[in-house]
């Protein structure tokens, strides 16, 4: 497939998967995801204007899509009586709000490389590149905990987006995520 045609279908597909669950969302007044839907909104407004500046790779664009589907069912979806964002794989180990995380800066640090790496001297050393990549990783993993927090504070949905430990394993999982991207982009040959 074009990668033109590859990325009209994946912006379709989120236009209409977010328009559906914005509807939902209003109908149930659940505002914390109508929150999280506007601000994917922006991110995918984003990507549209600057698309040409960035030129990133299909299989990025189809991380981001990914990971929009996987938060806005997360918000969505119960198992039994637990929201799907709140459901234990592994009891206290893992849950599905671990492996969005997880997914989520795992994608982004593909981005970053996508941006930084053509303008890196080419023989940076691998171990610093792996450093930067998770701090620049890092940096949007902490940037995005900031966001969740004003649902928290004005939305009334403390409870729902979680407490001190819920932010700390978010970012534990963004910086896993960021580690294995990191580990085989800087060991990928170019």
């Amino acid at each position: 497939m074009e990668k033109k045609t590859a990325l009209r279908l994946m912006l379709i597909y989120s236009i209409l998967f977010m328009a559906l669950f914005t509807i939902f969302f209003v109908s149930k007044g659940n505002y914390e995801f109508l929150y999280y839907t506007a601000l994917m909104a922006v991110v995918i407004l984003f990507f549209v204007l600057f698309y040409k500046n960035f030129n990133f790779p299909v299989l990025s664009m189809l991380g981001l899509t990914i990971l929009l589907t996987l938060h806005i069912l997360g918000g969505h979806i119960d198992i039994g009586n637990v929201r799907l964002y709140d459901y234990w794989f592994i009891d206290g180990v893992l849950k599905y709000d671990n492996l969005v995380h997880f997914f989520g800066i795992f994608t982004v640090t593909f981005m970053i490389n996508h941006i930084i790496r053509p303008h890196l001297n080419k023989n940076i050393r691998k171990s610093t590149w792996f450093f930067y990549l998770i701090l620049m990783s890092l940096g949007v993993a902490g940037f995005y905990e900031v966001l969740e927090l004003i649902p928290a504070v004005w939305l009334g949905a403390a409870n729902q987006v979680g407490d001190y430990i819920n932010n700390a394993l978010d970012l534990v999982f963004g910086l896993l995520g960021s580690c294995v991207a990191s580990f085989y982009l800087v060991n990928k040959k170019r």
